[in-house]
């Protein structure tokens, strides 16, 4: 049997990650995804409910062309508009939810790691302009 040991996460025998990191960008990953799926619900009841707003406009203009012919489509063109507003909140609270879930500063990429030199270099522009000869003045 070999000292070296596949962890089924995909690494490589001998590679040494830190298990801490990989549960974080399992985490991180599970959230994006969780996002992602969030997102496309979303957008799969949008499309129903745009369906449903264009059937609903289909038959108002069948009546309208062909004339009415009960009373019963005029029940149901009033039950499709109530279930069409009751669909729209939701899906308005659904949108609302998505938002505040994703943090909007959140960084994507990873930190860099504490061992690297860290070294700061200020700019100078210099004290005057090398077109006209003006002062410059700080930014910021």
């Amino acid at each position: 049997m070999s000292d070296d040991v596949q962890i089924d996460g995909g690494l490589e025998p001998g590679s040494a990650r830190n298990p801490a990191a990989l549960l974080a960008e399992r985490d991180l990953k599970i959230k994006d995804l969780t996002a992602e799926l969030t997102t496309s619900r979303a957008e799969l009841t949008i499309s129903r409910l745009m369906i449903e707003k264009l059937q609903h406009q289909l038959a108002k203009n069948r009546t309208k062309t062909f004339g009415v012919s009960s009373e019963s489509l005029d029940q149901l063109n009033l039950s499709l508009e109530a279930e069409e507003i009751g669909q729209a909140a939701a899906v308005a609270l659904v949108v609302e939810a998505v938002d505040q879930e994703a943090p909007a500063s959140a960084p994507r990429r990873k930190p860099l790691p504490d061992h690297l030199p860290r070294t700061e270099h200020v700019l100078s522009p210099g004290e005057a302009c090398p077109s006209c000869g003006g002062d410059l003045k700080s930014l910021g």
